[in-house]
């Protein structure tokens, strides 16, 4: 799924993902921090777990 297709999704949901989501879930909440890290998010998508990992550990840094 492309960045313009989540950010509608978004809109057109206007709900967090909830916990129980997989990383499509993580990418939506990453939108809501800054376009960098989206970006690497992204990128590391591709990835699987180190993705995943890499998520957690930086969600702290933001308020999604």
């Amino acid at each position: 799924m492309s960045l313009p297709s989540l950010l509608l999704y978004v809109m057109t949901n206007g709900t967090k993902p909830k916990k129980k989501k997989t990383t499509r879930g993580n990418i939506l909440m990453c939108l809501s921090a800054n376009r960098v890290e989206c970006e690497m998010f992204s990128q590391c998508d591709r990835t699987g777990l180190w993705f995943e990992t890499k998520f957690r550990r930086l969600t702290h840094s933001f308020e999604c």
